[in-house]
């Protein structure tokens, strides 16, 4: 039993420092890919969006943050208003 259990580890440790020479992604990783660009641009262009509004009405600027998670249908508009959930976000 230990003899399985030292085989299946010693497998798992090769399998995470192996290298795969010549491995390309393929059709669907690569429009997943794009997908994911295309809605970090969306959601790029909608935190400037609204900070523009915010800058030329600041009282908008903490609506994000009271917002209620479970009851968002629509990331872009959070609340109903057109406050994105995202508005507050920082680079990490």
């Amino acid at each position: 039993e230990t003899a399985r259990e030292e085989l299946l580890t010693w497998q798992q440790q090769r399998k995470v420092s192996h290298v795969v020479v010549g491995l390309k992604p393929g059709d669907w990783f690569n429009s997943q890919m794009e997908a994911w660009k295309e809605l970090k641009k969306a959601l790029k262009q909608g935190q400037i969006n609204f900070t523009k509004k915010v800058e030329k009405d600041p009282s908008l600027s903490g609506l994000a943050a009271e917002i209620n998670l479970s009851d968002v249908k629509d990331v872009h508009d959070g609340d109903g208003k057109g406050t994105p959930i995202y508005a507050n976000f920082k680079y990490e």
